[in-house]
């Protein structure tokens, strides 16, 4: 998350290194709303059971696979901001050459 800049300084909420830190948050979130969230998990057991439907293991799988499918696209977009620098090289060379002819 960016914070506004402040004197041409632009100022990071949350760092990349910040993971432990953010997930220490999500989860003392997780035991302070403890109660609400089990009155919708139990909400959640009731619609099942008044269904017949498995609805919180579907919706671990889905939140699973959302986490990973966040995880590659961060991934490709590290590898394609490495990739940046030598494109433009080329770029520039190709540009270099067509200006020679």
């Amino acid at each position: 998350m960016k914070r506004p800049r402040a004197c041409g300084v632009q100022v990071r909420l949350i760092d990349r290194n910040d993971t432990s830190l953010a997930i220490a948050l999500i989860a003392s979130a997780l035991v302070i709303f403890q109660k609400p969230l089990h009155l919708l998990v139990d909400a959640a057991r009731s619609v099942e059971v008044q269904y017949n439907i498995d609805l919180l293991p579907g919706l671990t799988v889905l939140v699973g696979t959302f986490g990973f499918h966040q995880y590659k696209k961060r991934q490709q977009a590290k590898a394609a901001a490495s990739a940046a620098p030598l494109r433009a090289a080329r770029a520039a060379g190709s540009v270099m050459r067509q200006e020679k002819r």
